[in-house]
């Protein structure tokens, strides 16, 4: 569980599960890494495919 800061300055909760993994694309490729591993994750606009 986490808690999310949102633009309006509320916070609402986000609960994950430890043993799924989260995508993601930089500049460098693709990435996956272990939920569990994660120290800090910033949501932004989704990709377009």
């Amino acid at each position: 569980m986490g808690l999310i800061a949102l633009r309006d300055g509320a916070q609402t909760e986000l609960v994950l599960n430890k043993d799924r993994k989260a995508f993601g694309k930089t500049g460098y490729g693709t990435f996956q890494i272990g939920i569990s591993d994660l120290k800090k994750r910033t949501v932004g606009k989704s990709v377009q495919r």
